[in-house]
């Protein structure tokens, strides 16, 4: 059984808004080289180290984190992204893949297997949970979007669209969080269903989708968002269509709404009614997490321009290489206005180092902000290692609908086989 968060270093005045203090955002934290959790030895397969359901408490942070998977000499490690959709729609399941044992359903707070082998259709990275039902998923299957409820282990096809559905990106939610609208892809377009009516949206994006991007839906169905790597400067790809749930039609006009950096950020749809992607800037001062509105354009402004007068930053590091990572915002519920970081300082961690070296603030840490206040709770280190060496050793944080569980990968040190990494998760709470 999981404990509640409790955070008990120093406070930052005024960050009391949902009960958790919050650490100060000017220290740096290092960790332990000396002990039980020294930050080299304390690793899967030594005395002390969690079992698969157990938990620790981080030696700095003061948090509980439970061990959810042990994927032994699996080539790739455990799998998951930022989709809420990876989570279930009370948070008490989570998807789970990797190249062993393929995709199952676990439990989110101990890690116990509950369903193997289930059907994935496209790929495992492409379906979700409903945000409503917690006992459906979704699959893409040919041209048919597909529902599964698992404890009947029936499918029931939601619509057969007129060609074969494509890949989303397998990163952001491409369902609202009321679980009514969804974005689908095919022959190249982008549209939007309204599961409720059966009903297509009128007019489709075409020719958008960019390798290696993503194609998502704000939680409240206000935009479908567009999003690759770089092109060079101002990063074309970073586009938002406005949907209009009344008319049902999408924009075909498209808004620019960032010009930096690649595709790692995820949408949020807060509690003062407008939408926003939450997304790093590692290439102008200050560096770190920034808000960008959906609605806001930044077509040919150049990047400094962007970041001085347009973007909201929520945590500002001292090092350009801190200002990394992956990030997963929250769809619904009280916590509908923070947003989880997993920071990958992917360079300068290697296998086996001496953190004390030149440790930096932020580095190589679960972190919590909420995107109006810009209150940061620091919750962790995931203590992931070699973040170069192979993809999934990145922590890839993962947050359910309601953002009361958040589940990241890490490899503790372990570095063969290369690509190992089991899943470890928390609860937030008030």
């Amino acid at each position: 059984m999981w404990l509640r968060v409790v955070l008990l270093i120093t406070l930052v005045s005024g960050s009391t808004a949902s009960g958790l203090a919050s650490l100060s955002t000017s220290t740096t934290f290092i960790p332990p080289i000396a002990g039980t959790y020294h930050y080299n030895n304390f690793k899967p397969g030594t005395a002390g180290f969690p079992a698969v359901g157990e938990s620790y408490a981080d030696p700095v942070f003061s948090t509980t984190v439970t061990r959810l998977t042990d994927i032994g000499s699996a080539a790739s490690g455990s799998q998951q992204y930022a989709r809420n959709g990876y989570h279930n729609a009370n948070s008490t399941m989570m998807f789970e893949w990797n190249s062993s044992t393929g995709t199952n359903v676990i439990n989110s707070r101990t890690g116990a297997v509950l369903y193997t082998g289930i059907p994935t259709g496209l790929a495992p990275f492409e379906i979700s949970f409903d945000p409503v039902d917690p006992d459906v998923y979704y699959f893409l299957s040919g041209a048919a979007l597909v529902s599964r409820k698992l404890s009947t282990s029936t499918n029931t096809t939601v619509h057969a669209f007129p060609a074969t559905l494509q890949s989303l990106g397998g990163t952001n939610d491409f369902i609202t969080s009321d679980g009514r609208y969804f974005v689908v892809i095919w022959s190249d377009a982008a549209r939007v269903y309204d599961k409720q009516t059966d009903t297509l949206f009128t007019n489709s994006i075409a020719g958008f989708i960019a390798a290696g991007g993503w194609t998502g839906i704000t939680p409240n169905g206000s935009h479908l968002v567009a999003q690759a790597g770089p092109t060079g400067s101002p990063n074309a790809e970073h586009y938002s269509y406005t949907i209009n749930t009344s008319t049902r039609t999408l924009n075909t006009t498209p808004v620019q709404f960032v010009g930096l950096g690649g595709d790692h950020g995820d949408l949020i749809s807060a509690s003062n009614g407008k939408s926003y992607e939450v997304k790093f800037n590692s290439d102008y001062s200050p560096p770190g997490l920034y808000l960008w509105d959906l609605d806001v354009s930044m077509a040919g402004i150049p990047g400094q321009t962007q970041v001085n007068t347009a973007a909201r930053a929520l945590v500002t590091t001292s090092s350009f290489n801190d200002a990394d990572g992956h990030l997963s915002c929250v769809a619904k519920g009280p916590f509908q206005d923070w947003c989880f970081w997993s920071s990958e300082y992917n360079s300068g961690d290697t296998f086996n180092s001496d953190p004390t070296a030149d440790w930096s603030n932020y580095r190589q840490e679960i972190i919590a902000v909420n995107v109006l206040t810009a209150e940061v709770r620091r919750l962790a280190h995931h203590r992931s290692r070699g973040l170069t060496s192979d993809y999934f050793a990145s922590p890839r944080i993962s947050s359910s609908w309601d953002g009361s569980v958040i589940v990241w990968a890490s490899n503790y040190n372990i570095n063969a086989p290369p690509g190992y990494a089991d899943l470890y998760g928390m609860l937030f709470t008030k």
